[in-house]
């Protein structure tokens, strides 16, 4: 239901929400314990800010089902187990099915070993890669991860090319402290997402700098030059550009199987227990006092003080869990989805 205030009447809570892409999601054919797990991701992301992975996605999704690309019904399964290595096959099921699996074999392989390393192949689109650092931050487990996805464009230009072959390759980390202080950092190689580019398209917006390449070789603001013939440019110069090559090496290759016909995501994630190197007082005095004297500097604008990764996504979670979000903007996706499916009477009734 929409939250109760008359000020947030347009505005819905997270449970609300999950029912609206889970209903979707069982309809075209996922089972419900993998519709519910796929939903709170997408509506965590949503919530922490992420739109270009939360609820616009269903309408991908329920046509992946459709088309027999993602396995709705399917978990994955462990292919070699070495102990501290694991390869693990996704099976073609939801991305954040196999995520949770791997993050949560990852960690407690890191427990027993010290360090362990996993690699996700077959796997459905994997969504938010922050999610699976804060799962091993949650265990008390630092974390290293690289996502690549395999099938349609590589859209990421290499350092002085104007046209794309490489992948955007998500990279994420993340330290544990304790919960809500964990350090969790998540970003694309490019210097934006796809999903991005296409969401400020919907938008009618123009993206925050100019970071595509158009045809003619220049950078562009203007995300339909994207849809025509440009290319994301990697972040940070030749310094973003060779992390995604690295990426595309680690999880694309090593991790990945380059024979996939379907569009799949793949991971290489590498998870170390800090207790190993470290006493727990220690280190986490350690972490404090870092933190604290980076939280403490002089902000360049008194009313934006300094924050560290992970901060602006919780913040952001917090005041959306307590105020609820509008969805005017991925409304149409989610009413195109119900009507494909046969459902949307149901799902007018969940928006109210």
């Amino acid at each position: 239901m929409t939250m109760d205030t008359a000020a947030t009447s347009d505005r819905y809570d997270a449970a609300t929400l999950e029912k609206v892409v889970s209903l979707l999601l069982t309809r075209g054919g996922a089972s419900t314990i993998n519709a519910e797990m796929v939903a709170r991701h997408l509506v965590e992301a949503e919530f922490m800010g992420h739109a270009s992975h939360g609820i616009r996605l269903t309408g991908m999704y329920v046509e992946r089902l459709l088309t027999g690309e993602v396995e709705g019904a399917t978990s994955p399964r462990i292919a070699h187990d070495a102990g501290a290595v694991v390869r693990i096959d996704g099976r073609r099921a939801f991305g954040q099915v196999v995520g949770e699996f791997a993050a949560h074999l990852g960690a407690e392989r890191a427990k027993a070993h010290g360090i362990s390393m996993v690699a996700v192949a077959h796997s459905g689109h994997l969504g938010r890669n922050g999610r699976w650092p804060e799962i091993a931050a949650r265990a008390g487990i630092a974390s290293l991860h690289f996502a690549h996805g395999r099938g349609g464009a590589a859209p990421v230009a290499p350092f002085g090319a104007r046209e794309g072959k490489l992948r955007t390759n998500p990279i994420a980390m993340g330290a544990p402290l304790r919960p809500g202080e964990d350090l969790i950092l998540d970003f694309a190689v490019a210097e934006v997402s796809g999903n991005t580019v296409k969401l400020a398209l919907e938008r009618g917006e123009k993206l925050p700098t100019a970071c595509l390449i158009g045809p003619d070789g220049l950078p562009t603001d203007d995300p339909s030059v994207f849809q025509k013939a440009g290319a994301l440019m990697a972040f940070g110069g030749f310094k973003g550009y060779g992390l995604a090559v690295f990426a595309e090496v680690f999880a694309g290759f090593i991790a990945g199987d380059p024979s996939d016909r379907v569009p799949t995501n793949s991971l290489l994630s590498i998870y170390f227990d800090p207790a190993t190197l470290k006493d727990e007082a220690t280190y986490q005095s350690g972490l404090d006092e870092l933190f604290a004297a980076v939280r403490g500097a002089a902000p360049i604008d008194p009313d934006r003080p300094v924050v560290l990764p992970g901060d602006r996504s919780r913040a952001l979670h917090a005041r959306n869990s307590r105020d609820g979000i509008g969805i005017d903007a991925v409304r149409p996706v989610i009413l195109k989805v119900a009507d494909r499916l046969g459902c949307r009477v149901e799902i007018e009734a969940l928006l109210g």
